[in-house]
């Protein structure tokens, strides 16, 4: 039965370090793009959380056209009205900046859809992968152990 014990203490460790070491975060140079509210304004920033300062804002209409360019200032943001005669349906607002870039869709009332999962929650996913490996190296070392037994 001791010997039992060292195996699943053993286990826990093992599961224990990879769940430490597993939630560093890999994102090198991604760039997010926020957009706030119509004044539209746009945050730009990196996945460490800096200001993307001067990135290249395009956005565009709904057909695909070029409705206006810029740049971010200094805190990574940049404004722009929309007019009455443009449909605000579909916008599309992209950010690239040294060959990162990102876009987001503008609907109507301003909503956003964001292209990728947020981070924190990808973050969780992984966590829950691992605990679900776990568990499953729990079952078998339990079960191992159990047909040990019967062959004796």
């Amino acid at each position: 039965m001791k010997k039992n014990k060292k195996k699943i203490l053993k286990i826990i460790c093992l599961t224990l370090l990879l769940l430490t070491t597993a939630s560093v975060s890999v994102s090198a140079h991604r760039i997010y793009l926020d957009v706030v509210q119509q004044t539209i304004t746009v945050e730009a920033y990196f996945a460490d959380g800096k200001a993307a300062k001067n990135a290249e804002i395009t956005v565009y209409t709904s057909d695909g056209g070029i409705y206006l360019t810029g740049t971010t200032d200094e805190d990574g943001r940049f404004s722009f009205d929309i007019t009455e005669d443009v449909d605000s349906e579909n916008m599309t607002v992209e950010v690239e900046q040294v060959g990162h870039k990102d876009s987001v869709t503008i609907g109507g009332s301003a909503d956003c859809k964001a292209d990728d999962a947020f981070l924190p929650f990808q973050v969780i996913a992984g966590l829950g992968y691992l605990l679900g490996l776990a568990g499953i190296a729990s079952l078998y070392s339990s079960w191992k152990t159990k047909n040990a037994g019967k062959k004796k």
